[in-house]
């Protein structure tokens, strides 16, 4: 559903756009704040998503395509819970970031269950594509893409503007009834190390969201493994979401993908300096930051992919047969099962063996491993290091991990 009130006149007169542009003009020349209030209605120009119906239901189409072709399938979990308020509208979404595949995975489980219109947040720098980047633009935003600019710091004159028309923006949506959705800075590891959340629409959401929702989405194999192992920058804008295009494939072959939604964070908890007109206290915010990264943490899922890669990645680990692995296995599996994390059926189900097997099959084929009569050896160490890294801070967050 297409929002029907037109939020420029509302996000660029609020108390936030506002009190940004009387901050900086308080020691300027007068010209400046007609200066600052056309760079924020620029700002908004740029960022507006509008959710167009035409183009909403095409682009849940072309993700339900890309999810039936590229997947076996795909597994929920506490959706029920999360379900009614994605219906009611208002909620933000806070959700990992293991894979462009994200974006349609995410869009076509909101469209199946008939959730309110979901805004997303993206950088920019995802329509910078070669010859197709307009065509790209125009399909995202017209189906609730919200574009920031990454690069700005908030606390530059530029981007104390600018975030203030995207906490205003948010604010507005979330009125309206529209879900908002954040990817979340939890995702593509490169150390195994916690990355924390940080939104800088926080603020509003806690201001205004009815519901916070956590997500991890996790994947049997994650289909920009082997760009993601080997690139040393998180954000290599839009030639990686060009790359990511040409991984869609027609045999199913990226396995099972986990959707585990968890229980909703209430806004409120973190609301006690957060009444209108006045600033968000900084101690509410980091609390509400570790929160949710937190809660996405413990929601992924443990898959035979990532639970071969720990246990080979271990500094004792040398397996040469899968009957050596085996021990390793069950022991691992047991322990995640026993402490609570969400286990893959492949391998919760007992057949530990046969999902190490298909593991190795999978990583065999992504070059990783060199697999074949039952014995296999590590050809690509930094591919294993990759789906390790995936996992260990939910493994660590359990208690699953032995301490050397």
């Amino acid at each position: 559903m297409a929002v029907t009130v037109d939020l420029e006149e509302i996000v660029l007169n609020s108390a936030e756009v506002q009190s940004a542009i009387n901050h900086l003009t308080s020691t300027a020349h007068g010209r400046e704040k007609q200066r600052l209030s056309a760079s924020a209605q620029k700002y908004f120009s740029g960022m507006r998503g509008s959710i167009n119906a035409q183009a909403l239901g095409f682009g849940q189409e072309f993700a339900g395509m890309v999810v039936k072709f590229s997947f076996t399938d795909v597994q929920t979990s506490g959706l029920e819970d999360a379900a009614h308020l994605l219906k009611r509208g208002g909620s933000a979404i806070f959700s990992t970031h293991f894979s462009y595949f994200d974006v349609a995975v995410l869009p076509h489980i909101f469209g199946i269950n008939d959730s309110a219109g979901v805004y997303y947040v993206a950088g920019e720098n995802v329509a910078h594509v070669p010859v197709i980047g307009k065509y790209v633009e125009k399909l995202l935003r017209n189906s609730g893409a919200i574009f920031v600019k990454r690069n700005i710091a908030a606390e530059g004159r530029d981007g104390l503007l600018f975030h203030a028309v995207l906490q205003a923006y948010s604010s507005c949506l979330l009125s309206q009834g529209k879900n908002v959705l954040n990817f979340a800075g939890h995702g593509r590891h490169r150390t195994g190390e916690v990355e924390l959340v940080a939104s800088t629409a926080s603020p509003a959401i806690i201001r205004k969201a009815m519901g916070i929702i956590p997500v991890a989405v996790t994947y049997d194999v994650v289909p920009e493994d082997r760009m993601f192992a080997s690139s040393t920058s998180r954000r290599r804008g839009g030639r990686s979401i060009l790359e990511a295009i040409k991984l869609i494939r027609w045999d199913k072959f990226y396995g099972t993908a986990y959707v585990n939604f968890g229980k909703s964070l209430e806004a409120a908890a973190y609301c006690n300096e957060a009444e209108d007109g006045k600033p968000l206290g900084k101690q509410a915010l980091i609390r509400f930051h570790n929160d949710v990264t937190k809660s996405l943490i413990r929601l992924v899922t443990l898959t035979p992919v990532n639970a071969l890669a720990v246990i080979l990645s271990s500094k004792n680990a040398a397996y040469p047969t899968m009957g050596d692995l085996a021990e390793s296995a069950h022991d691992l599996v047991s322990r995640a099962v026993g402490a609570g994390m969400h286990v893959s059926q492949k391998l919760s189900d007992g057949g530990v063996e046969e999902a190490m097997r298909f593991a190795a099959e999978k990583l065999a084929k992504r070059g990783a491993v060199k697999y074949a009569r039952g014995t296999f050896s590590i050809q690509q160490p930094k591919l294993i290091t990759h789906y390790s890294n995936t996992v260990r801070p939910t493994l660590n967050a359990f208690g699953v991990l032995a301490k050397n």
